[in-house]
């Protein structure tokens, strides 16, 4: 069942093509600039590879490839948000970072039942001021069956 309530809270809030997104700021580690990067083997597409943070060796997914949209004119500017995912960490490559925003409880919406099946990454839309913030749950981005899905390929 999808959550009808939200509390308000501050959102990271990003653009990727037109379209604005937030994730709480309370799973948002550090925003950096995009870093050169080392290609892994047999890993899905929407990650790019990994990159060296002081020490800690981050997976960086491009969220235009993870959601299907149309890949950025070469010379775009990027920003990496790293954020915890799934127990650990992971660089989310976006377009570019809005700012912190907050996002009272009213203005979000639960997303549409069709999209809260099978454990979708959008969990509600805020609409502030004639503007829409496509709220994700960072844990989704990366699903159950992406983090398998090389591991059963192998074997």
């Amino acid at each position: 069942m999808v959550e009808q309530s939200h509390q308000d809270g501050q959102y990271v809030v990003f653009r990727l093509a037109v379209e604005d997104y937030g994730i709480a700021i309370g799973s948002v580690r550090e925003i950096i600039l995009r870093q050169e990067l080392t290609r892994m083997p047999q890993m899905p597409d929407f990650v790019e590879g990994v990159i060296n943070l002081r020490g800690r060796i981050v997976p960086i997914i491009n969220l235009r490839k993870r959601f299907g949209l149309p890949a950025a004119e070469a010379g775009h500017a990027e920003r990496t948000i790293v954020a915890e995912i799934g127990g650990g960490e992971a660089g989310l490559l976006v377009d570019t970072v809005v700012g912190v925003r907050r996002l009272p409880g009213g203005s979000i919406q639960a997303p549409p039942e069709m999209l809260a099946a099978g454990g979708a990454a959008v969990i509600g839309v805020a609409y502030v001021e004639d503007q829409s913030v496509i709220l994700l749950d960072p844990n989704r981005i990366l699903m159950e069956h992406d983090r398998v899905m090389r591991h059963d390929q192998v074997q």
